[in-house]
């Protein structure tokens, strides 16, 4: 939280915002939940741990926003659809969607299975792209909203047995060019940013302060 909070936003960036975070129940959704609850955006912490983004949620509500936990697991797609359901219900719109859920295992590639290379389909890319697609539908009617898609190095660096998550990393920065086109039509930036997410909330904090400056 500290090293967030000495960074200096510009004022009123993220007040009364509705920021969703995938993957927000420890690491780097938890910082940036924190970080943006403390600058003024109300926040959806979603993981598929509900215990950790409840406590998340009751720490930015301890800061004086509005806070909503939803037990996601973001390789099932229904509660993709409930997660976006469950926002809109509570708060009737969605501002920012920061889809940082993912990660993987290595394996050789040489030893992948099918089992082993769907599962980090569905969680790196397939999540990325319907995710994506359920939040610009509510996005798309209000000309309004900002997407942030955090990848991951995998997906620029060769490393051994690392295979598997490097296609699906690779795969979410490339984005969606057709989404990407719809969103444009609609008055709106769609961002795909990697990170290294080891230790690196300056960098996280700065790409959040220009990205989500408004249009």
């Amino acid at each position: 939280m500290e090293e967030i909070v000495r960074f200096e936003y510009p004022t009123g960036l993220v007040e009364d915002k509705v920021i969703g975070i995938t993957g927000a129940g420890h690491g780097l959704g938890q910082a940036m939940a924190l970080g943006l609850g403390h600058f003024g955006a109300h926040i959806v912490a979603a993981s598929r741990t509900l215990e950790e983004c409840e406590a998340v949620a009751q720490e930015v509500r301890g800061m004086g926003r509005r806070a909503l936990a939803v037990r996601t697991d973001v390789t099932k797609l229904e509660d993709l659809q409930r997660l976006v359901d469950e926002t809109m219900k509570e708060f009737g719109r969605i501002d920012v969607l920061i889809h940082n859920a993912g990660g993987g295992w290595l394996k050789d590639a040489i030893d992948t299975d099918l089992q082993h290379y769907e599962f980090h389909e569905q969680l790196n890319l397939r999540s990325t792209f319907f995710i994506d697609q359920y939040v610009a539908k509510v996005m798309i009617p209000r000309r309004k909203g900002k997407i942030i898609n955090v990848s991951s190095t995998s997906g620029l660096l060769v490393r051994p047995g690392d295979s598997n998550e490097l296609a699906a990393a690779m795969a979410r920065l490339m984005d969606d060019p057709e989404l990407r086109r719809r969103l444009a039509q609609a008055g709106r930036r769609r961002v795909a940013e990697e990170f290294n997410l080891e230790k690196n909330t300056a960098r996280l904090a700065d790409v959040l302060r220009r990205r989500l400056r408004p249009d």
